[in-house]
């Protein structure tokens, strides 16, 4: 499928609160609602996320629309980071889809429409009893604790579609937190893939060898590439080791760690496969 490529990301921090970004739309209803903003408080990215209230009033909701993305492979997916704090149960968020082909471009719950959350999804239902008018919807409500981080992935319908993406926060006319409400921030949308051609992983293998000439058993092989990163391997019967699937086109720090004996590390620059980088003891 290749390598997701992103096309498409909003953190809301190049505009001035309480203002929007070009293209995203926002509506509410009821009373006492108040819209979407952007705001300064409890960014994920500063300065700014976006932010919706929740209210302890006669009930009400608001969404916050994306302008029209590209979607042209099926592994797009979307990623966000949000924070909720709403009366458990009662008060939350959901997002929908609107896809051309489907239903004259209605929106639609992203998972009704197809989609499928990879990370954090929906963690409650909204009662039908409730004022909310996303009642008997699933949703994230309560407080998440913080930011998370939500991944999904987008309907098979909405390849070769532009589309879409709505948040809607809603409310009913009980209780609410103080300060409650929904944070969104750090939009990314993967709505393409490229094919990236690597080079094969290689192998390393050699001998580790005593004072005398023999090969030493149980020896310690570290190799650590450029970043530090570090594998190891421990010397057979005769004194033989060997890593495999070995990525090319770094230097690697080989050492050798033996309570019997001292060697020298070696530095190699990894093209292709080596074969006899053996160790003598010093």
């Amino acid at each position: 499928m290749g390598t997701p490529v992103t096309t498409f990301v909003q953190n809301f921090d190049a505009v001035t609160a309480p203002t929007l970004p070009a293209g995203w739309i926002v509506t509410s209803a009821g009373a006492s609602t108040q819209p979407w903003i952007s705001t300064f408080v409890s960014a994920d990215t500063a300065p700014n996320s976006m932010f919706a209230a929740d209210i302890a009033s006669t009930g009400g909701l608001t969404t916050l629309t994306s302008p029209a993305i590209a979607v042209t492979v099926p592994a797009a997916t979307l990623t966000f980071r949000h924070r909720y704090n709403s009366e458990p149960g009662f008060d939350g968020g959901v997002l929908d889809i609107s896809i051309p082909s489907v239903s004259g471009g209605a929106f639609q719950d992203i998972v009704t429409a197809g989609g499928s959350f990879i990370q954090n999804g929906y963690n409650s239902i909204l009662p039908a009893t409730s004022t909310n008018t996303l009642g008997e919807r699933f949703a994230w409500s309560g407080d998440s604790g913080g930011y998370v981080t939500t991944v999904v992935r987008m309907p098979s319908a909405a390849v070769g579609q532009n589309v879409q993406l709505r948040w809607t926060f809603g409310f009913d006319s009980s209780v609410a937190p103080v300060g409650g409400g929904w944070n969104v921030d750090t939009v990314q949308f993967n709505g393409n893939s490229q094919c990236i051609v690597t080079a094969a992983a290689v192998d390393i293998s050699g001998r580790v060898f005593t004072s005398g000439g023999r090969g030493l058993r149980g020896a310690v092989v570290r190799l650590a590439d450029q970043n530090g990163v570090m594998r190891t391997a421990v010397t057979g019967a005769f004194g033989f080791y060997q890593f495999t699937e070995v990525a090319p086109g770094q230097t690697y720090v080989v050492s050798i760690m033996s309570r019997r004996f001292s060697y020298s590390p070696r530095v190699v620059q990894l093209n292709d496969n080596i074969a006899g980088l053996d160790f003598q003891p010093e």
